[in-house]
């Protein structure tokens, strides 16, 4: 499902529509579902459902996060420079010195502080008639080839 916007009486209004198939094939969409009550919707479970409370468990798991993420990056470190070291190859901590606070991090740590998912891209959701036919796994597996020692 994608989301499109467009203006109904001056105001922006989001519908959901699912695009795969008219991307693949060419053919017309097969779901379009008005999404003002949808947000509407959701907007007031979220906010039903995100007490001070609950916020603040949130921030704490957060921030223990991105601390548990830092303490990894410097093991990441030590082990590279041990392995240096025991290669014999001198670390020259000038050259080797990260030049921006987004180089010391890993690609798989996110470099935004208020989201672990910002920086990276969630996907796509498919509705039922453009999710791929489910693999069958009870299907024998292929015979085995004979051993030959020339191969």
């Amino acid at each position: 499902m994608t989301v499109r916007y467009h203006t109904r009486r001056g105001a922006e209004v989001p519908d959901y529509q699912c695009q795969n198939r008219c991307i693949q094939d060419g053919t017309a969409r097969c779901q379009a579902i008005p999404g003002a009550v949808v947000d509407r919707a959701v907007g007031t479970l979220l906010l039903d459902t995100l007490t001070p409370l609950a916020l603040e468990v949130a921030l704490t798991v957060q921030t223990e996060l991105e601390t548990r993420a830092a303490e990894t990056d410097a093991l990441r470190r030590q082990a590279v420079e041990r392995a240096r070291h025991r290669a014999g190859k001198p670390s020259n901590a000038l050259a080797t010195a990260p030049t921006s606070p987004a180089a010391t991090t890993w690609p798989s740590t996110p470099t935004t502080g208020s989201s672990p998912t910002a920086s990276k891209p969630i996907g796509t959701t498919r509705c039922a008639p453009c999710r791929p036919p489910a693999r069958i796994t009870n299907a024998s597996p292929p015979p085995k080839q004979p051993h030959s020692p020339t191969t």
